[in-house]
């Protein structure tokens, strides 16, 4: 009988033993993921985890800067090419709405939910300047054709959407620096009733016109990185140390608390597609999000994309035989609020009135006068 007591006692301190070295092991791997970093990381994982769906209300301010010039010859066969650009876009995008509670809106993915359940606007105030010069010499007649281009657009438009009505305005100044009499102005006013603009067109369709009034560029841009801090926000586990600790991994993390805040700042890669791929040949952009510890939103952010963009022009010059390029800047910023934003000042504009046998009319006067066109520096 002793033997048998003598045999239990030993199993079942073997057992603790066993227990002990377990639980040892655990703390040891969680210590290992379980860091500074990583804590803060999942401090701002949660308070926007905690905030998403909060409210029905939301404002989104965003600015962008976009300023680089390049130059290039080739050398090929048949000619000779001497091309160079200087280029500098900027603009100020503001999306506010509110919704009932029974609405789902998620503009992450496009506007297609903001068109169809929210009250608010959408407005933008955008510029673009670009200098093209560009000489092609035949080789064998010695025969040159030279394009020159010195022009900007400037535009503002808003597109105000509530339960009964729909209204948009958009006034564009084309300019030519060489040649003033070339300038000209563009504008489209016009309400309608909300039914009749979407029985003459489908959501989808709206949202990609929405989408041309943002004729620059940067926007398609700012879409694409929005998306990607949306899914890694929303994709992470914030319980997982594990998980956390293997994507800032290598990714120069680093954070920062003030008083009402807590910044993080990380680089990710990108292809050219504007898609997240690690590794790859493109410099990496940086990420700054600041986020307020008692209401969760996300007052300031920023995408740092020049050197990403620089070498992306390094890139496209493969086959020439010189190229040079400067990105002087070229970022995205703003913030994300749990409120309702002041929309631009619209009061002394007179919108004409589209009846409902009258919708097919605004969308041919859209079409026709609200979408900014532009000509594509790359192609000139």
């Amino acid at each position: 009988m002793k033997n048998k007591i003598v045999f239990y006692i030993c199993m079942i301190l073997l057992m603790v033993a066993v227990g002990v070295s377990a639980f040892a092991i655990t703390v040891g791997i969680n210590a290992k993921y379980e860091t500074e970093e990583t804590k803060a990381f999942k401090e701002v994982l949660e308070l926007l985890e905690n905030n998403r769906g909060k409210s029905t209300k939301k404002g989104y301010l965003i600015d962008f800067l976009q300023q680089f010039e390049y130059e290039e010859k080739i050398d090929s066969e048949d000619e000779l090419v001497d091309f160079s650009a200087n280029y500098e876009a900027n603009g100020t995008f503001v999306l506010s709405y509110d919704k009932d509670d029974d609405k789902k809106v998620s503009v992450e993915k496009g506007f297609d939910t903001f068109i169809q359940y929210a009250n608010g606007f959408i407005s933008g105030v955008q510029s673009e300047k670009y200098k093209i010069f560009n000489e092609e010499t035949d080789k064998y007649t010695n025969e040159k054709r030279t394009d020159e281009h010195n022009r900007g657009v400037q535009n503002k438009f808003v597109y105000d959407t509530n339960d009964n009505l729909v209204s948009v305005m958009s006034e564009t100044q084309y300019q030519d620096y060489n040649d003033s009499s070339k300038d000209y102005n563009d504008k489209f006013y016009g309400i309608i009733s909300k039914k009749s603009l979407h029985d003459a067109v489908e959501i989808k369709s709206l949202s990609q016109a929405i989408n041309r009034l943002m004729f620059i560029d940067a926007w398609s841009s700012v879409n694409s990185l929005l998306s990607i801090m949306h899914s890694t926000f929303v994709g992470l586990n914030p319980k997982s140390y594990k998980g956390l600790y293997n994507y800032i991994n290598n990714k120069d993390f680093e954070y920062e608390r003030k008083d009402n805040s807590i910044i993080i700042r990380y680089r990710i890669d990108l292809d050219s597609s504007l898609k997240e791929n690690s590794p790859n040949d493109l410099e990496n952009i940086t990420i700054t999000v600041e986020v307020d510890t008692k209401t969760s939103e996300i007052t300031y952010f920023k995408f740092d994309l020049a050197n990403y963009f620089a070498s992306l022009l390094n890139a496209d010059a493969e086959g020439t035989t010189f190229f040079k390029s400067d990105v002087k800047a070229y970022y995205v910023e703003g913030k994300i609020l749990d409120n309702t934003l002041e929309r631009m000042d619209t009061a002394n504009i007179t919108y004409k009135e589209y009846k409902d046998e009258e919708k097919y009319d605004f969308i041919d006067q859209f079409l026709a006068h609200a979408l900014p066109t532009r000509i594509d520096i790359y192609n000139a």
